[in-house]
This record gives C-alpha cells, sequence and structure tokens, in this order.
C-alpha cells in the first residue's frame, strides 16, 4: 500500500497522485488522431497509451494543475490543433500564465530526477531560484513570477525554407511530437516542452539581447500566436530533434514495422487523408523527397544527425 509523502509542490504529507509530467489532454488528443499506437523516443519498439507519470502532488495540488488545464485544453490547445491556414491569434486570460508554469515546473522537476550533470553550477543556481519561484507563484505566495517568463510558441508545418538542409522528418517533430527537455546554451537557459504544435518555454537564464516579446505570457491577459523573434538556436536545436526523432524511429524492429503497416492497411484512406500524421508526412514529402521516406525506414541513417 501506498505511503503518505510530501506533496512535490505544496508540502503537505498524503497519499500522492500520479501526475502526468505532460497533461493528459495532449495524449489524449494523439491518441483520437493517430491511426497506430504511441510510441517514444527512448523506446520506440514499445507501443504506449499515455505518457510518464510520476507521484508528485497531493488531491489539492492536482485539481489547482486541472483547473488551469482545462481552459487552455478548450481555448488554446484544441483550436491550434483545428486550424492551420488563416490561424489567429488566441486570446487567454490568468489561466494561461498559471497553465504554462506548471508545465515549465513539472519539466524542471522531471529532468532534477533524471539528472542535470550537463548544467554549470551557475545554471542550477539559477534553476533552484526559478524552481522556487514558480512554486510560490503556483500557490499564491507571490504575484508573478518575474524574471522566470514564460513563452508559448506555436508551430506548424514549413512553407518556406532558406539556409541549411533541413531535416527530413522536421514537420513530423512540428505537428507530433510531444517533447521535454532543459537546454542550456551561452545566451540562455530553458525548460522546453513541447505539446505538439504548442510549445510552453520557461526561462531560467536568459542575456538581455536574447530577450523576446512577442511570444511572453502576460499576468492577466492577451494573445498567443501572431509573428515574433525567436532566439537563433531555436532552429537549429528543431533540426537536431527531428533527426533524433527520425533516427529512433528507424530503429523499430522488423515486427513492429509490421504492426505500422497492418494499421495503414486496415485505415480508411479517407480518414488517414484528413489526419494530421498524413498532413505531416506530406509536407516533409515536399521539402525533402524520398529522403522523408528514408528517414525513418529500416535501418535508415538519414535520420541520425
Amino acid at each position: 500500500m501506498t505511503s503518505p509523502k510530501p506533496c512535490e509542490l505544496c508540502g503537505s504529507v498524503e497519499i500522492l497522485r500520479r501526475s502526468h509530467v505532460v497533461p493528459a489532454f495532449v495524449y489524449r488528443w494523439l491518441r483520437e488522431g493517430s491511426p497506430g499506437k504511441l510510441r517514444t523516443l527512448e523506446q520506440p519498439n514499445l507501443r504506449v497509451q499515455d505518457g510518464p507519470t510520476r507521484e508528485w502532488l497531493c488531491d489539492s495540488c492536482e485539481q489547482r494543475f486541472s483547473d488551469w488545464e482545462k481552459p487552455f485544453a478548450e481555448e488554446v490547445f484544441q483550436y491550434v490543433h483545428s486550424t492551420s491556414k488563416n490561424q489567429q491569434p488566441v486570446p487567454y486570460r490568468e489561466w494561461a500564465l498559471k497553465f504554462a508554469v506548471s508545465v515549465s515546473w513539472r519539466t524542471l522537476r522531471f529532468y532534477r530526477e533524471k539528472g542535470l550533470g550537463y548544467l554549470s553550477a551557475a545554471d542550477i543556481a539559477c534553476l533552484s531560484r526559478a524552481e522556487d519561484t514558480w512554486r510560490d507563484f503556483l500557490l499564491g505566495r507571490c504575484p508573478h513570477p518575474g524574471e522566470f517568463e514564460q513563452h508559448v510558441i506555436l508551430v506548424d508545418t514549413l512553407e518556406d525554407v532558406s539556409g541549411p538542409p533541413i531535416s527530413p522528418f522536421l514537420n513530423r517533430y512540428f505537428l507530433r511530437a510531444v517533447h521535454t527537455d532543459v537546454v542550456t546554451s551561452k545566451p540562455l537557459c530553458i525548460t522546453y516542452t513541447k505539446l505538439c504544435r504548442v510549445i510552453v518555454v520557461g526561462i531560467i537564464r536568459v542575456h538581455p539581447s536574447e530577450r523576446w516579446r512577442w511570444t511572453r505570457l502576460h499576468l492577466c491577459s492577451g494573445r498567443i500566436g501572431g509573428s515574433g523573434r525567436l532566439p537563433g538556436l531555436f532552429p537549429r536545436y528543431w533540426n537536431d530533434k527531428a533527426n533524433q526523432v527520425a533516427a529512433a524511429m528507424s530503429s523499430l524492429s522488423p515486427r513492429q514495422l509490421e504492426k505500422i503497416d497492418e494499421v495503414f492497411a486496415n485505415c480508411d484512406p479517407d480518414l488517414l487523408a484528413q489526419s494530421e500524421t498524413f498532413r505531416a508526412m506530406v509536407a516533409d514529402v515536399d521539402f525533402s523527397g524520398e529522403n522523408a521516406f528514408r528517414a525513418t525506414g529500416p535501418g535508415s541513417k538519414d535520420g541520425a544527425g
């Protein structure tokens, strides 16, 4: 029987709930729109139905998160994932910043458990201050996250590309991937939580010259989407991660490839043609030609970066 433990957020000693690292509504949407089972980057040969969970939160804190997740899922996530062309900026209220901080806090906790040995001592100190500030904000102990800002970036299939060659898996990464990370570079350190086409970024450290304006969430209201300058690391980062996903998928066993073939063979062609999976694949083929197929073929090295 599970024993009472301190809640990771409020500290109360209770029987803790198994909390989703990435909100459950993201995986629910993926399951509903996927012709096959879900797979993870770490274990692509293992089919899953849900994302990772941890015994982190008491009932009260789990409910806090749920209260912010519901409007974000209904008013932002669902709208973004039901539109592509002519998508308009999405209005939000005070729940958006709370939701974003809860997502960044979960990603930070997850990577603390996994290990952050690649971070400098200075970044670890900043990370600890960000964690404390985000916790206090979520519990209503401080009025705003201060320097540890939250940003939301919306992505879709590419319309135009200039510069270095893109990953043949990039559009599938943009549209379908769920991905968490703690990213560090000389000008910044951030939490990164990709909810398919919605990316939540929590600032841990950033050089003043790298500060972003148009993607920052405000305390009470604003709009998500529209144009805005992003740090230069993102195009390369996205390309590298897309290549990593492609490499993982290309390592699928013959048996798993057979299962995927069976799923697609039994799909309704009209429904498949309307799916996000198909739209992402078409976009990758438009930019990369046959390399889009080789990126996930058995034994392929095209996606290895």
